[in-house]
């Protein structure tokens, strides 16, 4: 299932930490950081993961704190979830995306300093 979900991908992903709170609909909230994001969504390393189809109210902090609904679209169990966002005002939206190019400008720039 990932490697044909991986096909489908409208956006690049890149491996970057952010802090995230979730929680599934009617459940406690819940700590973690994401171990890659994209403007389409994240994937979140944990021991319990979620069932594909459930769906979650997000919390991201990139530079401030963006909310989104997203739904869990892979899973491998005791490994972590693939999520997909799929309701985000457009300002969040600009706010990821912003945050997404400045961590790779970041990540580019101390490639190239010398040693």
């Amino acid at each position: 299932m990932s490697s044909s979900h991986q096909d489908r991908r409208k956006h690049a992903r890149f491996k970057i930490k952010v802090p995230i709170e979730f929680h599934p609909e009617g459940s406690r909230r819940l700590r973690s950081a994401t171990a890659d994001l994209s403007l389409g969504g994240c994937y979140l390393e944990m021991m319990f993961t979620f069932p594909i189809g459930a769906v979650l109210e997000l919390s991201l902090q990139v530079g401030h704190t963006v909310h989104a609904k997203a739904i869990v679209v892979s899973r491998e169990l005791q490994v972590g979830n693939g999520i997909q966002f799929i309701d985000m005002a457009p300002t969040d939206r600009d706010t990821i995306r912003n945050y997404i190019d400045n961590a790779v400008k970041e990540n580019l720039s101390s490639k190239k300093r010398p040693e």
